[in-house]
């Protein structure tokens, strides 16, 4: 059961996997820094440097493919105090901001030192898919858990 896990979120981060060519707006990347200092920062930092939670300045989650990003902040992590967002508070579009400001920040979008998945631009699209991936799996916790 556990390998058949493995390999559909492995999936399902390859198939979403898209790398925007453009950079986010100034404008994009303020709202959504004021929704990360609301729901984000307590835990992860003002800065993504860590708190109660992990860092995400350098995280491989936050550097590597957009799937992993939004993966985590729509089901939560179990094991940890990490919110499932995308059950409760967060619309598609916060969650595809939110993670494109992090993916932006604090050098998370430096292709050199993190490789071709590091950055771009998360839309709210990419998410509502990686959603609708997520309904196919019977036991969304268990995804979790990797």
């Amino acid at each position: 059961m556990r390998t058949w896990i493995v390999i559909v979120t492995m999936l399902m981060s390859f198939s979403l996997q898209t790398h925007a060519a453009t950079a986010p707006s100034h404008q994009q990347m303020q709202r959504a820094q004021q929704d990360y200092a609301r729901y984000c920062a307590a835990c992860h930092g003002k800065s993504g440097e860590g708190r109660t939670g992990p860092a995400l300045k350098g995280s491989p989650i936050v550097t590597g493919p957009m799937g992993a990003s939004i993966h985590f902040v729509i089901t939560g992590e179990s094991h940890t105090k990490m919110p499932a967002w995308g059950l409760t508070a967060l619309s598609d579009d916060m969650i595809a901001e939110v993670l494109t400001y992090v993916r932006n920040s604090w050098g998370n979008n430096n292709v050199k030192q993190y490789g071709k998945n590091a950055g771009g631009v998360v839309t709210p699209a990419l998410v509502k898919k990686y959603r609708g991936m997520l309904r196919s799996i019977p036991d969304k916790k268990k995804v979790q858990t990797l």
